[in-house]
């Protein structure tokens, strides 16, 4: 499961893998947020399945996106790579570039393997005219896990794979939990919802209140103040992990500069138990003039 892209979630081995700062991938406990192991061969972890952790290798060249399988059991030791081929205009980088984004996402269905890739390139220009026309490129395709011949085989982006359907953050109105009125956000791995109303004005930090919900039941697990008034997270026995966006605030007269991250709160007492970092992709460099 993937709580948000570089983030997978192993439930049965209560682990996170994190797409780390520093190029490297981390095994995180979700109980503590201690460390189990680091791999610095790779970048990015995209789904877990099997023992086996599925990640992207970095890589500038076009045409082609390097993967590899890790074991888990192992402190993340390789046991296969793969090279599938890419158009050759196509660079399947980690990091955005000004004009340049590359996505990649895993997802299992009916017991196969499969990954989309989309790569968007804007053109770069400088004083935006309102007469030109949009000309963002968009390239896709998708591969599909051949487990008999151990290879990524490309795969018909025309079939629908409903794994691979990235979902609305907001419940639609027949996904709702009845009663309550205000926007509903679901969870990454579909189980719980959050509603958030904002309690206080711009003065205050931290003035959205999180209530967080089982869609099962509708019962409320918890609730928890934050300064965003919506993110991804999952919630896995009292803790609520979720994304932690990166932003300046001011602190006694002080700006205070806080990363991305990766934060897990205590719903029985609203207490951080760990954060950790996460690499941020996101182009923030200088633009044309």
């Amino acid at each position: 499961m993937e709580l948000r892209p570089g983030v997978a979630i192993d439930r049965g081995e209560n682990l996170l893998f994190i797409m780390a700062p520093g190029g490297l991938v981390e095994a995180v406990n979700i109980t503590d947020g201690e460390v189990i192991w680091q791999s610095r061969e790779v970048a990015k972890p995209l789904w877990y399945f099997d023992g086996l952790l599925l990640c992207q290798i970095e890589t500038s060249e076009a045409g082609k996106l390097l993967l590899a399988l890790l074991d888990v059991h192992q402190r993340g030791e390789i046991v296969a790579n793969f090279r599938a081929e890419l158009p050759e205009d196509v660079y399947a980088t980690i990091d955005s570039d000004p004009n340049r984004t590359f996505i990649a996402r895993a997802a299992e269905e009916g017991g196969d393997i499969f990954i989309n890739w989309e790569q968007r390139t804007e053109p770069m220009s400088g004083r935006w005219d309102p007469s030109d026309e949009p000309s963002t490129t968009i390239r896709t395709g998708r591969f599909r896990f051949d487990r008999k011949a151990q290879t990524w085989r490309q795969f018909s982006s025309k079939q629908r794979i409903a794994a691979l359907e990235v979902q609305p953050r907001d419940l639609s109105e027949r996904e709702r939990i009845p009663g309550i009125r205000a926007t509903q956000f679901r969870s990454s791995d579909d189980y719980n919802a959050l509603v958030s109303q904002r309690v206080a004005n711009n003065r205050v930090w931290d003035r959205y209140e999180w209530t967080i919900l089982d869609r099962a039941s509708g019962n409320q697990i918890g609730k928890f103040n934050n300064f965003q008034a919506q993110a991804p997270f999952v919630v896995i026995d009292s803790l609520l992990v979720f994304e932690s966006a990166p932003h300046r605030r001011r602190v006694n007269d002080e700006m205070i500069s806080e990363p991305l991250k990766l934060r897990a709160i205590d719903l029985r007492t609203g207490d951080e138990k760990w954060n950790r970092l996460i690499r941020d992709t996101n182009y923030r460099g200088s633009l044309p003039p």
